[in-house]
């Protein structure tokens, strides 16, 4: 509190936005004001910043509510199993679920279904993404994006991502219902949702950055779930998954550095705190999916496909990478991957020609490729889809 006078609030809205947690940050204010001023001590302007910012949030997530309750609705009238990934699903643990901001609407089907899903959006004006993501099929509409998955994300191939894979195949047998105010819909069970959220932070983890939303998640997840199906089969499953050690290290982080009551995660307490400390670094670094990246290239030499399997090295990272990224925009290397050596050279040479004409933002090379060396052994750490 003795700092709080002295704070700079437009560097805190800086942050708070690049972690994808302005919305939280005028409720924070408030909770304040009942015990001290450091309500008083924020600029009149910056409440109002963060007050209009929760306001459009707000309205946003009804727009997002109504498309996807017609969304819920139709799927239950065609006999679709479904469940609502990420989005609504974590806002409910949250003691203003209003207040969390929704963006892509992910809903998981079988994989057979997802056609019948398609064609219904497309129907009511949606337009079909033309990327290959090879989990889920994106639609654009002016009032939101459905993602539509046949699986929750990809996975390595390694023991623990043959765990993982085994165990997505029955998310949709063991699904529950929840409620936002009169709002229900059909989400994953809490060991499988615990399974979704670290699966999803991992991902995005590598590719871009977590930001504090994410961890925020994860936190009112474990004190909204603490006690009932952690010690039976939320831990044992992480295990079998090979992710418990990065369940582990991010529940400690929660506990360090965000308020999580230790004695509701006391499995997480034997951690190393500068191990924890490491990874909220690493989670300030990229922020929310990446907007507080500006270094850039942080995933330079990990590739994430090779967890678990011992197969990783900085060169093998590196044209993992690259192939992913040339069968996601040239559809023409999945039918002939012949093609890929001339992609991974061509895939460098187009960044660097945009960063030089300005359509890049400017990185420094040398500092990328430090920062993506630390990184890396962050990760090594994490033991991620390793079950032995």
């Amino acid at each position: 509190e003795e700092a709080l006078p002295d704070a700079d609030w437009g560097v805190v809205e800086k942050y708070a936005q690049d972690q994808g947690v302005l919305w939280i940050a005028y409720l924070g204010a408030k909770a304040f004001k009942q015990s001290n001023c450091s309500l008083q001590m924020i600029p009149k302007e910056r409440l109002k910043n963060w007050r209009s910012a929760l306001c459009t949030g707000a309205f946003y997530n009804d727009q997002i509510n109504g498309v996807q309750m017609h969304l819920i609705q139709w799927m239950a009238e065609n006999k679709v199993r479904a469940a609502i990934l990420k989005g609504t699903s974590c806002s409910r643990y949250y003691p203003f679920p209003e207040a969390r901001p929704l963006g892509d609407i992910d809903v998981l089907v079988d994989r057979e279904c997802v056609n019948a899903v398609g064609e219904y959006l497309e129907s009511r004006g949606y337009t079909k993404s033309q990327h290959e993501h090879g989990f889920h099929v994106g639609y654009y509409g002016t009032e939101a994006t459905v993602e539509v998955h046949h699986a929750g994300t990809n996975i390595p191939n390694s023991a623990g991502g043959r765990a993982v894979a085994e165990e997505m195949a029955h998310f949709l047998d063991d699904t529950q219902m929840a409620c936002i105010g009169k709002m229900t819909f059909p989400v994953l069970s809490d060991a499988h949702q615990a399974l979704m959220l670290l699966l999803h932070m991992e991902r995005h983890m590598v590719d871009s950055g977590i930001g504090l939303r994410q961890l925020c998640d994860w936190a009112v997840f474990v004190n909204g779930t603490a006690g009932v199906t952690w010690e039976k089969d939320i831990l044992e499953l992480l295990n079998r998954c090979g992710l418990l050690v990065y369940a582990k290290v991010l529940t400690k982080a929660c506990v360090l550095f965000l308020g999580l009551d230790a004695t509701k995660a006391e499995w997480c307490l034997d951690t190393d705190d500068e191990l924890a400390r490491e990874m909220m670094a690493d989670v300030f670094r990229g922020g929310s999916m990446g907007a507080a990246d500006t270094k850039g290239m942080g995933s330079l030499l990990t590739n994430r496909m090779c967890f678990g399997n011992g197969r990783q090295n900085e060169l093998t990272a590196m044209l993992g990478n690259l192939t992913e990224l040339a069968n996601r925009h040239f559809s023409c290397t999945r039918k002939c991957r012949a093609l890929l050596p001339v992609f991974w050279v061509y895939i460098p040479l187009r960044y660097f020609v945009r960063l030089l004409v300005g359509f890049r933002p400017k990185r420094e090379i040398s500092t990328a490729y430090r920062m993506a060396h630390q990184r890396q052994k962050l990760y090594k750490e994490l033991h991620l889809y390793e079950t032995e």
